[in-house]
């Protein structure tokens, strides 16, 4: 992956081991092939819930969050950043919605002052000329099931709870709700301009999804992103290849190329616009 040009990896902290013993076994591993790595979180209390079944409390949600912060402090300091996958529910409504973000945001903050190594490459400069810790490195995604599920979502919460920052997954919402980055849902383009000066500000972390058809990159929402951390001195954005169709059986996708493939299609797309950008 190194000499591919990747800076690391974004992996579930399931996926890294069956417990603390073989996650940390793993992180190590990790640290020893020089790649940062993304730790993948949801604070569902239970991934077989049913879509049918009512949804959990937010104090279910806080509970499972804070439960895995916990165990991603024994992989050290391999970890760059934590991105929430799934982050609260989606059928919750605003003032739910909030009631856990209010819980999660300041349990966040407390863990970065701790651990000041996750997110240390993508601390912005503020007006005072600082860079403080508690801001950045743990991110909530744009995902279908959770809070973020959809753009005027995270708007409201947004006004309610600015701290707030952002795993940008535009897919996620062209897949929940028919939204694309570049045209808003009623094809009114002043919609790209009212995303971009509300929620950019709030986006830490990238997935590039390529999804089932062929859908252009999302590179507009990309060099915004890049263009605001750039002039607040941000060393590093990081962008990670998220494929849809993928059959882990076959270990193909749906156009019979391998996982590795897409991922490499996706890189170069993300470059391309990188260096179109500068």
């Amino acid at each position: 992956a190194k000499a591919s040009g990747f800076a690391g990896v974004e992996i579930a902290l399931a996926d890294l081991g069956r417990d603390e013993i073989e996650q940390k076994a793993s992180a190590d591993a990790i640290r020893s092939s020089d790649l940062q790595l993304i730790v993948d979180i949801s604070s569902a209390p239970s991934i077989t819930s049913s879509s049918t079944q009512s949804p959990s409390s937010p104090l279910d949600h806080v509970r499972a969050f804070d439960c895995q912060l916990r165990r991603i402090s024994a992989l050290g300091d391999v970890v760059s950043r934590v991105n929430c996958t799934g982050s609260g529910d989606s059928r919750w409504d605003v003032a739910t919605s909030a009631e856990y973000l209010g819980e999660v945001l300041p349990l966040s903050a407390q863990f970065l002052e701790d651990h000041p190594y996750i997110g240390r490459y993508g601390r912005e400069t503020d007006i005072m000329g600082g860079s403080p810790h508690h801001l950045t490195g743990i991110s909530h995604e744009t995902n279908a099931r959770g809070v973020l599920h959809h753009p005027d979502a995270v708007r409201e919460l947004m006004e309610i709870l600015p701290p707030i920052r952002i795993t940008s997954d535009i897919q996620q919402w062209h897949d929940s709700c028919g939204y694309q980055w570049g045209f808003g849902g009623d094809g009114d383009y002043d919609e790209v301009e009212a995303l971009t000066i509300e929620i950019v500000p709030h986006i830490d972390h990238i997935r590039a999804g390529l999804g089932r058809e062929t859908i252009a990159p999302h590179d507009e929402l990309w060099k915004f992103v890049w263009g605001r951390k750039a002039k607040r001195g941000v060393e590093q954005v990081t962008i990670t290849p998220a494929l849809r169709g993928f059959d882990t059986n076959n270990g193909a996708t749906e156009d019979k190329t391998t996982l590795w493939e897409q991922t490499q299609k996706v890189a170069d797309c993300v470059r391309c616009s990188y260096d179109r950008w500068v």
